[in-house]
């Protein structure tokens, strides 16, 4: 384990990591009970150090990032369904909160028009 502490340290890649446990299984075998040790070690480690603590902006930030993805892709969409969308439709898109996005996102799959995905034409049954 402090091997694999220390590459880790050392910035070494997964690649090259797992290259070099390759070697080693090939060149040398742990007995049973401390192969089973190590396997649980390592697992233990791999969830820590791919669950670092993240900040309150690290979280925001993703957020956004989340949020501009269903927009980019109810864009495409909606573009792909009703052709080039104008600059008004795109900025609302834009602008939308990730609530409106994916009501917005869901109505699309049935609706005829801009409008009845944005709310402002006519309404269906199941929207009443």
């Amino acid at each position: 384990m402090r091997l694999v502490r220390l590459l880790q340290q050392r910035s070494y890649s997964r690649e090259r990591i797992l290259e070099l446990f390759r070697l080693l299984d090939w060149l040398l075998q742990l007995p049973e009970g401390l192969e089973q040790d190590f396997k649980r070690e390592l697992i233990a480690f791999e969830e820590q150090a791919n669950m670092p603590y993240i900040t309150s902006i690290e979280r925001l930030g993703r957020q956004v990032g989340r949020q501009e993805g269903q927009s980019t892709m109810l864009l495409s969409l909606l573009a792909v369904k009703f052709g080039p969308l104008g600059e008004a439709d795109r900025r609302r898109v834009l602008d939308a909160d990730a609530e409106t996005l994916v009501q917005w996102s869901t109505r699309l799959l049935n609706a005829s028009t801009l409008e009845e995905v944005f709310g402002t034409g006519p309404r269906t049954d199941s929207e009443h």
